[in-house]
């Protein structure tokens, strides 16, 4: 998994000069990655990840995903559309739910055609 000290040296134009200062104290953090999709309610929220992409913790986003269900619920739209909540979830297989949609293809990080097949040839996004 990418540490804070890491993704600020090595991107430091993604995230704002306040940022640092969570560099090797993560647990400081005012809100942790669920409150964030959380934030996207009533909007559909999309997390796609990627079963070996030690960058960006594939199984953490499941969880968020999963945390961020509970605010969703309060809108009427906190199915996840999985049929389960244990981790892993079945790889190359797109979940919809009425807010949420969630996919996990296998391999490593970055975007592939396949992905962007299943970004652009589902309903993943639609409202």
């Amino acid at each position: 998994m990418e540490s804070i000290s890491a993704i600020n040296s090595q991107f430091p134009h993604w995230f704002p000069e306040t940022y640092k200062r969570f560099s090797g104290n993560a647990s400081a953090l005012p809100v942790d990655q669920n409150e964030l999709l959380a934030l996207i309610a009533p909007g559909r929220v999309v997390v796609a990840s990627a079963t070996d992409d030690g960058n960006a913790d594939p199984q953490g986003e499941f969880l968020s995903y999963l945390g961020a269900a509970r605010v969703y619920a309060l809108y009427g739209l906190g199915d996840t559309g999985l049929p389960s909540t244990s981790w892993p979830p079945t790889a190359g297989k797109s979940f919809r739910g009425p807010g949420m949609s969630y996919h996990l293809r296998s391999g490593g990080h970055g975007l592939e055609d396949a992905d962007w097949d299943n970004y652009l040839g589902t309903d993943l996004f639609e409202r």
